[in-house]
C-alpha cells in the first residue's frame, strides 16, 4: 500500500482519477455512489475493533470471505468481496467479482435491509490494498476453506467491497432444532418474508439452506434471508436483476438446490430480466421438502406441511401461498 494513502483527503473527482486504471470509471462511480469514501484495507482492523480473540472466519463463497467480529457493542458479520479490475502494474490483474455484479448486490442488499426477515445491512465500505495479517491468520484457521489463499491476489491495487451485516445466527443446514414445531416455525417465517418481499417484486432466486440464517431470541426463532447476488426486485421504475443465463455451473449441478435453478430457468423461459414470482414458490417447495423429509411425529405439524404442500402446488407467488395457508 502506498505510504500516506490513509492520511490524504481526496475530492470525489480526485479519487476517480486515481483509480480509473483500476476499475472502469463508470462502474466505479456507481460503487462510489453506493458506499462511503475509499479506505486502505489495513484500516479495517481499527475501524471494526478486530482483534485476535474476537474474530473468526465463518464462511466463504467464490469471491468472498466472511468473518464474525464480536466487540462491546455486539456482533457483526463482515463479508469481504474482492473485485476484478485493471492495474497500472502489468504483472498484476485484480481478480474477483465484476463491478456490475457488486453494484447489483449493493442495490438489492440496501433495498431489503430493514424489511422483516431480511438481514440488516449496517454499512457498506470500499477498500484497497492487501489483506491485513490478522484476517489472514483467521482465514488460515478456517477448516473448510476451498478458496485460494488471499496471498494469490495480494497487491496494493486489489479492491474490496465490505458488507457489514447484523449477526443473523447459523445457517439453516447447521441449525439444531429443539422441537418439531420449530420446523413449522421456520417455514412460516420464510414464507412470510418472501410474501412481504413481493410487495417490491422481490425474488431471491438462490434461497438454499445456506442462505437462510436462524437464531433464537427471547424464546422464539428469528430467520433472516442472506446473499442477494442473484436476487431481483423493483427499485424505482427499474427491475434490478442478475442474468443467470451464463452461469452454467448453477444448472449442471446434482445437488437438490441445483434442481431449483433448472426449474427457475423453465419458469422464466430464460428471461431473467422479468419479474416471475413463481421462482419464490420453487424455493419454498425446496424448503418444504428439506424441512418435511424428517420423520415428523406431531400430527399438527404433519397436517401443516401437508396443507402447505397442497398450497404450493397451486400457487404462482409466495403471497398466494401465504394467503392460502392463512385461510386454512
Amino acid at each position: 500500500m502506498s505510504k500516506g494513502y490513509g492520511r490524504r483527503q481526496h475530492s470525489r473527482q480526485t479519487k476517480l482519477a486515481e483509480f480509473e486504471n483500476t476499475i472502469h470509471r463508470q462502474e466505479y462511480e456507481r460503487i462510489l455512489g453506493c458506499t462511503e469514501k475509499i479506505r486502505p484495507f489495513a484500516g479495517i482492523i481499527d475501524e471494526f475493533s478486530i482483534e485476535e480473540n474476537n474474530t473468526e472466519k465463518i464462511a466463504e463463497s467464490t469471491y468472498a470471505e466472511v468473518f464474525r467480529v464480536a466487540d462491546k457493542t455486539g456482533t457483526s458479520v463482515l463479508k469481504v468481496v474482492r473485485l476484478e479490475g485493471a492495474s497500472t502494474d502489468r504483472s498484476f490483474t485484480p481478480m474477483g467479482l465484476s463491478t456490475r455484479d457488486i453494484v447489483h448486490e449493493i442495490q438489492v442488499s440496501s433495498a431489503v435491509s430493514g424489511r422483516k426477515g431480511f438481514i440488516q445491512t449496517k454499512k457498506i465500505g470500499l477498500y484497497r490494498g492487501e489483506y491485513p495479517s490478522l484476517l489472514l491468520r483467521k482465514w488460515e484457521e478456517f477448516e473448510k476453506k476451498e478458496n485460494k489463499h488471499p496471498e494469490h491476489y495480494a497487491h496494493p491495487d486489489q479492491v474490496f467491497v465490505v458488507f457489514v451485516f447484523e449477526d443473523g445466527g447459523v445457517e439453516l443446514e447447521r441449525f439444531s432444532f429443539q422441537s418439531e414445531a420449530e420446523l413449522q416455525e421456520v417455514f412460516e417465517s420464510v414464507l412470510s418474508t418472501l410474501a412481504g418481499g413481493e410487495e417490491i417484486c422481490f425474488e431471491h432466486r438462490d434461497m438454499h439452506v445456506s442462505n437462510i440464517l436462524v437464531r433464537r431470541e427471547h424464546g422464539r426463532l428469528l430467520c433472516s434471508l442472506i446473499d442477494f447476488s442473484l436476487s431481483a426486485l423493483f427499485q424505482g421504475k427499474e427491475f434490478v436483476s442478475s442474468d443467470l443465463g451464463g452461469m452454467d455451473f448453477l444448472f449442471s449441478g446434482t445437488e437438490e438446490h441445483h434442481r431449483v435453478y433448472r426449474e427457475m430457468r423453465a419458469s422464466t423461459g430464460g428471461e431473467w430480466s422479468r419479474h416471475v414470482p413463481a421462482t419464490n414458490v420453487l424455493w419454498l417447495e425446496y424448503l418444504h421438502r428439506w424441512l418435511s423429509q424428517r420423520h415428523i411425529q406431531s400430527e399438527s405439524v404433519r397436517d401443516f406441511f401437508r396443507a402447505a404442500g397442497e398450497s404450493l402446488g397451486c400457487s404462482q407467488s409466495a403471497k398466494a401461498v401465504h394467503c392460502r395457508i392463512a385461510g386454512t
